[in-house]
């Protein structure tokens, strides 16, 4: 952890920096050093070229001086020897002579004192130039030592270290411009625009797009991060439309509770009193008055019915729905129904089956009066679009997944393939619109909104001609109660 802490501390002033200075901060740097390693290596070069050069020529100096005083050597002749001597101090490289005998013993007899504003001066020895014959038993007789003065060679060197550095300085400084040139248009550029991109979406406008400026890893972020603002451009243009529609919908659901209620005052009143006017208290109804009031009577009635559904609706929609629910016998419901749609049955001469309705099931979880009328809805819908003298049976059975089956299936006109999707769309009739048979369309959309309030699943198959199924599954108590804990 002090690790940690001590390096932030040690790069807090780098990491404060913009980007932009850090690029020229590590452009620099590196090549600094490149370039500074690259002038070690050329110099040292240049050094070792000029000295080879000049040793080259030193040391051919030294092979003729030392053929030359081969003869004088030998004949002991000194005025040749100083004459020779001085020839070769007439050049300026030259600083100093000595002609050694073969006792070691220089034979110059001028005293040479090297001048003390000369630095550099280097000492060439050819022992083996002066000899007493030729072939491999040739006598060495002699040693010739020439001094050089070595201060022009390392001037040309100075000189060349200054020319290369001055160089490779110019070289570095237009090597940054080039890099600074490409990192910032293909690095820092689309980074900055990538970064002010992002600081336009954070303040909430997602129509803006990044500049994409190479095919390269920022070129797919910023392709990536375009099809992200997308994305969520059309999120919120969705969640605003939710949202809108929601509130809609909440409208109007209050709005058809509100008109629900206004309506059933006087629509009750109108039932009731065509229910009066069919009995014989004010006097009897001639036949055209009697189907007039009757007419009166069964639009109220499916009017109040329609009314009563659309406030069902609002009431499932808006969730004010309050359910009463208890551990109950699915059996029992299912045995309890049955009284209550006797009339329909003996009216349309429907045929009651009790298929499998087994004792000692696992209890379910309902609110019983809401199952009840669920399993009234599916079973009025039995009757009313199945055939004169047809049949219903109903089942309660165990599934997989610990969850009973409630069926209720009829040997009916059945429901177009076409027509499924609209089964569950409130007052859509699946087609059935011209059929003669009453209903509003509401009654399905009202048992799926009650079967999954209860945690229940609805489904159905039919096919025309042949009858239809509807089930629904319930989860058993005990494992509904596992899940929820």
């Amino acid at each position: 952890m002090g690790k940690t802490m001590l390096g932030k501390k040690q790069f807090s002033f780098f990491n404060r920096l913009n980007i932009s200075t850090k690029m020229n901060f590590v452009i620099i740097s590196c090549l600094s050093i490149f370039m500074f390693s690259l002038s070690l290596f050329f110099i040292d070069v240049v050094i070792k070229e000029a000295e080879k050069e000049v040793d080259h020529n030193n040391k051919y100096i030294l092979r003729l001086a030392s053929g030359l005083y081969l003869h004088p050597l030998m004949e002991s002749d000194f005025a040749a020897m100083m004459e020779l001597t001085l020839s070769f101090l007439e050049d300026e490289n030259t600083v100093k002579v000595a002609v050694y005998n073969d006792k070691g013993i220089n034979v110059i007899p001028i005293n040479q004192i090297i001048d003390s504003t000369i630095e550099n001066v280097r000492e060439y020895r050819h022992k083996i130039a002066i000899k007493g014959g030729s072939g491999e038993g040739s006598l060495a007789i002699g040693e010739v030592a020439i001094t050089f003065n070595m201060d022009g060679l390392y001037s040309q060197i100075e000189y060349a270290q200054k020319g290369l550095l001055f160089f490779v300085a110019f070289a570095m400084l237009l090597t940054t411009l080039l890099m600074r040139f490409l990192l910032n248009r293909f690095i820092q550029t689309p980074i900055v625009e990538l970064s002010r991109s992002v600081s336009e979406v954070k303040k909430g406008n997602l129509n803006e797009k990044v500049k994409v400026l190479a095919n390269d890893e920022i070129g797919a972020l910023a392709n990536d991060f375009n099809e992200m603002t997308t994305h969520l451009h059309s999120v919120r243009e969705l969640t605003n439309a939710k949202e809108a529609a929601e509130a809609s919908n909440l409208a109007k659901s209050e709005f058809l509770s509100y008109m629900s209620h206004e309506l059933r005052t006087p629509l009750n009143a109108v039932i009731g009193f065509s229910e009066t006017l069919r009995l014989p208290i004010f006097g009897k109804l001639n036949d055209k008055q009697s189907e007039y009031v009757t007419h009166i009577h069964e639009g109220g009635t499916l009017l109040l019915k329609l009314i009563n559904d659309l406030l069902h609706l609002s009431k499932i929609e808006t969730g004010a729905v309050d359910l009463d629910l208890q551990q109950c016998d699915l059996s029992a419901i299912v045995l309890d129904v049955i009284p209550l749609v006797q009339h329909l049955l003996e009216k349309n001469h429907i045929r009651l089956h009790k298929e499998i309705i087994p004792e000692g099931l696992s209890p379910v979880i309902v609110d019983k009066i809401r199952m009840d009328q669920i399993l009234v809805n599916l079973i009025s819908n039995a009757v009313k679009y199945g055939r004169k003298g047809g049949n219903v049976w109903l089942s309660v059975i165990e599934i997989e997944n610990n969850c009973l089956r409630v069926c209720v299936r009829d040997d009916g006109i059945g429901i177009a393939k076409e027509q499924y999707e609209n089964v569950y769309t409130p007052f859509n009739r699946a087609g059935m619109e011209q059929s003669g048979i009453e209903g509003t369309g509401a009654g399905l959309s009202i048992v799926k909104a009650l079967v999954e309030a209860m945690g229940g699943i609805i489904d159905f198959d039919s096919k025309i001609g042949v009858g239809t199924s509807f089930w629904i599954d319930l989860p058993i108590a005990h494992y509904q109660q596992v899940a929820q804990k």
